[in-house]
């Protein structure tokens, strides 16, 4: 639609417009307005890169730097236009599009700037088309949280500061917390484990001694009778003691079980401590 041209260190330039262009003089505004700003980022070596790859979004960034260098008017009243002519065999709407971002995209950029400079509201619409100004009043209302007068105050700075910084810290004492939390929670298995180990060693070291008592081979009846006796003693008692390792060993086995149950990301704990571990616990992994 138009074109400039950026290797003169002049201060004037030649741009030219296509002649399609010259019965939609609000288009032929915002393609100036466009090729100005060209102009602007070239003399101030601004671009977003130098291959074939970034030519879209140069000419995005041109269309931003338009409205930032305060012809964001002139480019939204030309960005679509349309002109009715009445012939015999009907009427014919003919259109014409200027720029790169949609009506929207220009209209979010163009109040953005607005109220990075602090313009007063009434202004924003003042030689808009109606069109323009309706596309305007529809980003304002869909992106207000985005134009907030407050946030030009140095307090509401200083206050959002605060609570980002109160934010961190607390993320912070729950790392903390979390670490003291698992650091005696491995204190709190090792010593299960080695007091489990150590009781279970203890009476198995205890029933394999007095086996050693025994003599298999015995060939004298009495003391093969003897031994026999010590055996079945041995054993009644050796049933009990197992029986009641294995109970603790299952016991804590159970506990331990439950606990990373709890934490098994496949599945979704029921209280938020625990869904917060598991979160940690899959992204870790």
């Amino acid at each position: 639609m138009a074109e400039i041209e950026l290797q003169s260190a002049g201060t004037e330039v030649f741009v030219q417009i296509s002649p399609d262009l010259f019965g939609f003089p609000s288009a032929v505004l915002g393609a100036i307005s466009h090729e100005i700003a060209h102009k602007f980022l070239h003399t101030n070596s601004i671009s977003w890169g130098g291959g074939p790859a970034d030519h879209y979004h140069n000419e995005v960034l041109t269309d931003i730097a338009g409205v930032f260098l305060g012809l964001g008017k002139l480019m939204l009243n030309g960005h679509h236009v349309e002109r009715t002519s009445e012939r015999a065999s009907g009427t014919t709407i003919h259109t014409r599009k200027v720029g790169y971002l949609e009506g929207n995209q220009l209209a979010f950029v163009y109040l953005l700037t607005c109220h990075m400079r602090q313009l007063v509201q009434k202004d924003f619409y003042n030689d808009l088309t109606p069109h323009s100004a309706s596309i305007v009043r529809q980003q304002e209302a869909i992106f207000r949280s985005y134009f907030q007068q407050n946030l030009h105050d140095a307090e509401q700075t200083r206050v959002m500061l605060h609570e980002m910084n109160s934010l961190v810290e607390s993320v912070g004492m729950e790392a903390h917390n979390f670490l003291k939390t698992m650091t005696d929670l491995r204190s709190s298995l090792d010593s299960l484990e080695a007091k489990i180990l150590r009781r279970a060693h203890a009476q198995t070291d205890s029933i394999n001694s007095k086996l050693s008592e025994l003599n298999p081979d015995e060939l004298d009846p009495c003391l093969k009778y003897l031994n026999s006796l010590r055996l079945d003693l041995l054993l009644q008692r050796a049933k009990a003691e197992i029986g009641s390792a294995t109970s603790e060993i299952e016991a804590a086995a159970a506990l331990v079980t439950k606990a990373k149950c709890s934490l098994n990301p496949t599945r979704e704990p029921t209280r938020p401590s625990l869904r917060r571990l598991a979160r940690i616990f899959s992204a870790r992994h």
